[in-house]
């Protein structure tokens, strides 16, 4: 009673994996750029709390700017980040008054830790900006 014929389940078959092939690059699309997304935020992530330490360090007595910097490139590298930039103004120095203001800024390319698809990020830095206050 009901037969289908042989053309018409052929034609569902075409019409199923001509759906696919639209449908695979669009999902692998969605999955890359979401790991992709998901990468930046983590760099993002890092250099807040690397400037957020570096912040925390250089506001106690007796610091100096070798040991900030060593703190920041710690942070860093335990998060995988190996290209970027520090920069502390103004120099900080063991004998500096308190209230000193303090500008810890860390810089990264956006593809750091890309998974392949740089050409997205190409030439973009994430940078991010802390500021702290020597005590004494």
């Amino acid at each position: 009673m009901f037969r289908v014929s042989r053309r018409r389940a052929n034609k569902r078959r075409g019409t199923a994996v001509i759906e696919t092939a639209v449908a695979i690059p669009a999902i692998a699309l969605l999955v890359f750029g979401s790991i992709e997304a998901a990468n930046s935020v983590f760099v993002k992530q890092a250099l807040t709390s690397a400037a957020f330490e570096a912040a925390s360090a250089a506001s106690k007595s007796g610091a100096s700017d070798a040991a900030v910097r060593a703190h920041c490139e710690q942070v860093l590298d335990a998060r995988g980040i190996t290209e970027r930039t520090i920069d502390i103004t103004p120099i900080v120095e063991p004998n500096m008054d308190g209230g000193t203001v303090f500008t810890i800024t860390v810089a990264a390319p956006a593809s750091s830790l890309s998974i392949g698809t740089s050409w997205l990020f190409r030439g973009q830095w994430l940078e991010v900006k802390s500021y702290s206050v020597r005590i004494n």
